[in-house]
Protein backbone atom coordinates (compact mmCIF):
# COMPACT_ATOMS: atom_id res chain seq x y z
CA UNK A 1 0.00 0.00 0.00
CA UNK A 2 2.88 2.73 1.27
CA UNK A 3 4.51 1.89 -2.06
CA UNK A 4 1.74 2.92 -4.41
CA UNK A 5 1.55 0.48 -6.41
CA UNK A 6 -2.15 2.01 -7.42
CA UNK A 7 -4.17 4.33 -6.86
CA UNK A 8 -7.74 5.55 -6.21
CA UNK A 9 -9.13 5.67 -9.45
CA UNK A 10 -6.84 2.80 -11.28
CA UNK A 11 -7.94 0.12 -12.91
CA UNK A 12 -6.69 -3.16 -10.70
CA UNK A 13 -7.07 -6.53 -11.12
CA UNK A 14 -6.70 -8.20 -7.54
CA UNK A 15 -6.44 -12.16 -7.96
CA UNK A 16 -9.73 -13.14 -9.82
CA UNK A 17 -10.95 -9.76 -8.68
CA UNK A 18 -11.13 -6.31 -11.19
CA UNK A 19 -12.29 -2.54 -10.71
CA UNK A 20 -11.75 0.78 -9.97
CA UNK A 21 -9.86 1.76 -6.53
CA UNK A 22 -12.73 3.78 -4.85
CA UNK A 23 -11.04 3.62 -1.74
CA UNK A 24 -7.70 2.79 -0.41
CA UNK A 25 -8.14 2.58 3.96
CA UNK A 26 -6.31 1.09 6.36
CA UNK A 27 -7.30 -2.22 6.54
CA UNK A 28 -9.13 -2.50 3.35
CA UNK A 29 -8.99 -1.38 -0.14
CA UNK A 30 -12.19 -1.10 -2.11
CA UNK A 31 -12.82 -1.58 -6.11
CA UNK A 32 -16.16 -1.06 -7.65
CA UNK A 33 -17.04 -2.82 -11.19
CA UNK A 34 -20.12 -3.25 -13.27
CA UNK A 35 -21.93 -1.83 -10.34
CA UNK A 36 -20.62 -4.35 -7.79
CA UNK A 37 -18.81 -3.19 -5.38
CA UNK A 38 -15.80 -5.17 -3.36
CA UNK A 39 -13.89 -4.98 -0.31
CA UNK A 40 -10.65 -6.61 0.43
CA UNK A 41 -8.72 -6.80 3.31
CA UNK A 42 -4.98 -5.32 2.57
CA UNK A 43 -3.49 -8.09 4.35
CA UNK A 44 -4.44 -10.75 1.98
CA UNK A 45 -3.54 -8.70 -0.97
CA UNK A 46 -0.86 -11.31 -3.03
CA UNK A 47 -1.18 -10.15 -6.41
CA UNK A 48 -1.84 -7.13 -8.48
CA UNK A 49 -2.20 -6.26 -11.82
CA UNK A 50 -2.12 -2.35 -12.89
CA UNK A 51 -3.96 -1.37 -15.39
CA UNK A 52 -3.87 2.05 -15.07
CA UNK A 53 0.04 2.99 -14.29
CA UNK A 54 0.37 5.08 -16.85
CA UNK A 55 -2.82 6.35 -17.74
CA UNK A 56 -6.16 6.28 -17.19
CA UNK A 57 -9.42 5.99 -19.31
CA UNK A 58 -12.19 8.93 -18.54
CA UNK A 59 -14.97 7.10 -20.40
CA UNK A 60 -18.07 8.97 -21.16
CA UNK A 61 -21.36 8.12 -22.72
CA UNK A 62 -24.38 10.40 -23.69
CA UNK A 63 -27.85 9.52 -25.31
CA UNK A 64 -29.35 11.54 -27.87
CA UNK A 65 -32.54 11.48 -29.30
CA UNK A 66 -33.51 9.35 -32.14
CA UNK A 67 -34.14 11.96 -34.15
CA UNK A 68 -30.95 14.00 -33.47
CA UNK A 69 -28.52 14.65 -36.51
CA UNK A 70 -25.70 12.07 -36.05
CA UNK A 71 -23.21 14.09 -38.29
CA UNK A 72 -23.68 17.49 -35.82
CA UNK A 73 -23.38 15.68 -32.20
CA UNK A 74 -20.19 14.28 -33.77
CA UNK A 75 -19.52 17.57 -34.92
CA UNK A 76 -20.29 18.90 -31.60
CA UNK A 77 -18.37 16.51 -29.59
CA UNK A 78 -15.44 16.54 -31.50
CA UNK A 79 -15.33 20.57 -30.85
CA UNK A 80 -15.79 19.95 -27.05
CA UNK A 81 -12.69 17.26 -26.98
CA UNK A 82 -10.55 20.18 -28.42
CA UNK A 83 -11.66 22.27 -25.72
CA UNK A 84 -11.26 19.90 -22.99
CA UNK A 85 -7.71 18.83 -23.99
CA UNK A 86 -6.56 22.85 -24.04
CA UNK A 87 -8.50 23.28 -20.89
CA UNK A 88 -6.55 20.70 -18.52
CA UNK A 89 -3.66 19.75 -18.71
CA UNK A 90 -4.47 16.01 -17.26
CA UNK A 91 -5.14 14.85 -20.50
CA UNK A 92 -2.51 12.60 -22.54
CA UNK A 93 -4.33 12.34 -26.03
CA UNK A 94 -7.43 13.88 -27.71
CA UNK A 95 -10.91 12.46 -26.83
CA UNK A 96 -11.29 9.71 -29.22
CA UNK A 97 -14.66 9.53 -30.46
CA UNK A 98 -15.75 5.83 -30.49
CA UNK A 99 -19.39 6.27 -32.22
CA UNK A 100 -22.81 4.74 -32.03
CA UNK A 101 -22.44 2.06 -29.09
CA UNK A 102 -25.84 1.06 -28.30
CA UNK A 103 -29.38 1.44 -30.11
CA UNK A 104 -31.56 1.81 -26.61
CA UNK A 105 -35.46 1.42 -26.51
CA UNK A 106 -35.20 5.53 -25.82
CA UNK A 107 -31.76 6.66 -27.05
CA UNK A 108 -28.85 6.21 -29.14
CA UNK A 109 -25.90 5.81 -26.98
CA UNK A 110 -22.54 7.55 -28.24
CA UNK A 111 -19.50 6.38 -26.25
CA UNK A 112 -16.10 8.28 -25.99
CA UNK A 113 -12.68 7.69 -24.59
CA UNK A 114 -9.79 9.83 -23.29
CA UNK A 115 -6.47 8.90 -21.89
CA UNK A 116 -5.54 10.46 -18.92
CA UNK A 117 -3.17 10.96 -15.62
CA UNK A 118 -4.20 8.14 -13.43
CA UNK A 119 -5.94 9.21 -10.86
CA UNK A 120 -8.04 12.12 -12.77
CA UNK A 121 -10.43 10.41 -14.86
CA UNK A 122 -13.27 10.80 -13.00
CA UNK A 123 -12.59 14.87 -12.44
CA UNK A 124 -12.31 14.90 -16.11
CA UNK A 125 -15.85 13.12 -16.87
CA UNK A 126 -17.73 15.51 -14.75
CA UNK A 127 -16.28 17.95 -16.30
CA UNK A 128 -16.61 16.79 -19.96
CA UNK A 129 -20.31 15.81 -19.40
CA UNK A 130 -21.24 19.30 -17.76
CA UNK A 131 -19.52 20.95 -21.35
CA UNK A 132 -21.75 18.49 -23.77
CA UNK A 133 -24.91 19.48 -21.69
CA UNK A 134 -23.97 23.36 -22.06
CA UNK A 135 -22.73 22.61 -25.57
CA UNK A 136 -26.11 20.37 -26.43
CA UNK A 137 -28.47 22.81 -24.70
CA UNK A 138 -27.19 25.45 -27.03
CA UNK A 139 -27.38 23.46 -30.46
CA UNK A 140 -30.53 22.25 -29.55
CA UNK A 141 -29.44 18.60 -29.40
CA UNK A 142 -32.03 16.21 -27.31
CA UNK A 143 -30.80 14.30 -24.23
CA UNK A 144 -33.88 11.72 -23.78
CA UNK A 145 -35.40 12.14 -20.56
CA UNK A 146 -37.95 9.07 -19.46
CA UNK A 147 -40.25 9.77 -17.03
CA UNK A 148 -40.31 6.58 -14.22
CA UNK A 149 -44.35 6.90 -14.55
CA UNK A 150 -44.38 6.66 -18.50
CA UNK A 151 -43.03 3.25 -17.93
Amino acid sequence: LFEKYYLVGDFIEIDDVRGFVTAIELRTTRLTFKDKNYIIPNGEIRNIINYSKEYSLAVVEVGVAYTSDLNQVYDVLENLARQLKNTYEEILELTQLKGLNELGEYQLLIKTSTKVKPGTQRRIERAFREMIKEAFDREGIEIPFINPEDL
